[in-house]
Parts: C-alpha cells; sequence; structure tokens
C-alpha cells in the first residue's frame, strides 16, 4: 500500500509541474516502463482510453511495484 501511495504521490508532484509539451518519463523519480507486446496484445482494449478530445489512445506506460524493495 505504501508503494501505491508513493507512485501516486511522484505522478501528481510531477503533473503539478507540467505544463506544455511532451509528458517527460525522465523526471520521474520511479523507473518508468512500457508493457511488453505480449501484453498490450491481451490487454489493448483495457489499455486503449478515449481522452477528453475524443480521440482513443492506448496507455501502456505503467511504474512497476517491486515488493521488498
Amino acid at each position: 500500500m505504501q508503494q501505491i501511495k508513493k507512485r501516486l504521490l511522484e505522478l501528481e508532484k510531477y503533473c503539478q509541474i507540467w505544463q506544455t509539451g511532451t509528458f517527460n518519463l525522465n523526471l520521474l523519480p520511479s523507473k518508468t516502463t512500457p508493457e511488453s507486446d505480449s501484453r498490450i496484445q491481451q490487454f489493448r482494449q483495457q489499455l486503449t482510453i478515449k481522452c477528453p478530445d475524443g480521440k482513443k489512445r492506448l496507455f501502456s506506460w505503467h511504474l512497476p511495484m517491486n515488493p521488498g524493495a
């Protein structure tokens, strides 16, 4: 539970300063990785989200949880 809260706070902190441009993964303190091709194929429907502009986009980047790390 603590790791989830930590990751969400990291994202919130970054989003507070992010004003324009591309989301810069390198500015997050935790490592971010894309889903593997096989998981994208398996979960494409769940990873595709309709955005406020009406376009559907694939969201595959995540912050892994490493128990005990």
